[in-house]
C-alpha cells in the first residue's frame, strides 16, 4: 500500500518531463550511448558537426537523414550560430519524408562530419526560417 509520504516524492524519470530539446535525446539514448558516432545513414537521425568552409565556427547537432527530401536543409538558426551569411534567393517549397513542408529562403555551400571521424563532406544547404538548431541531410548528402 502507498503511504502519502511516497507520493510526494519526484515523478518517475520521463521524457514528458524534459524540456523538447532533451526529449529528443531521451529517445535516442540507446543509440548515442551505444555508438555516438553513428556510422549508418540508414538511421533516421545522424549526429554530425557542420562548419563553414573557413572552419572558423562550427556546430554539432543531431541531423536528421530523410531519403526522400530531395535537397538538404538548415535552419537560419544554426546558420547564425556558424556566423554564416546565405545567399538569399526564393527556391519556394519542399516537403520531407514526414510530409512536413519547408519554405526555402536561400542557400549556403557548408561543410559536415560525422562526430569523431575525420572525412568531411561539402554540401549545399538550402535555408529555412526555424527558431532551433537543425537540419536535414537529403537525398543528395555523401553516405559516409
Amino acid at each position: 500500500m502507498e503511504s502519502a509520504h511516497s507520493a510526494t516524492l519526484a515523478p518517475k524519470l520521463s521524457p514528458d518531463n524534459f524540456p523538447r530539446c532533451f526529449q529528443l535525446l531521451w529517445l535516442r539514448r540507446d543509440t548515442l550511448i551505444d555508438n555516438p558516432a553513428l556510422t549508418s545513414m540508414d538511421s533516421d537521425s545522424v549526429y554530425i558537426t557542420i562548419f563553414s568552409e573557413s572552419e572558423e565556427t562550427e556546430e554539432t547537432l543531431i541531423a536528421q537523414a530523410d531519403e526522400i527530401l530531395p535537397i538538404s536543409i538548415i535552419s537560419k538558426v544554426t546558420l547564425n550560430k556558424l556566423e554564416v551569411e546565405y545567399e538569399q534567393c526564393s527556391h519556394g517549397k519542399v516537403k520531407d519524408s514526414r510530409n512536413k513542408v519547408y519554405t526555402l529562403m536561400g542557400m549556403v555551400k557548408l561543410r559536415w562530419h560525422k562526430v569523431e571521424k575525420a572525412k568531411s563532406y561539402a554540401e549545399d544547404f538550402y535555408v529555412v526560417d526555424i527558431d532551433t538548431s537543425f537540419a536535414i541531410l537529403g537525398k543528395t548528402a555523401r553516405r559516409a
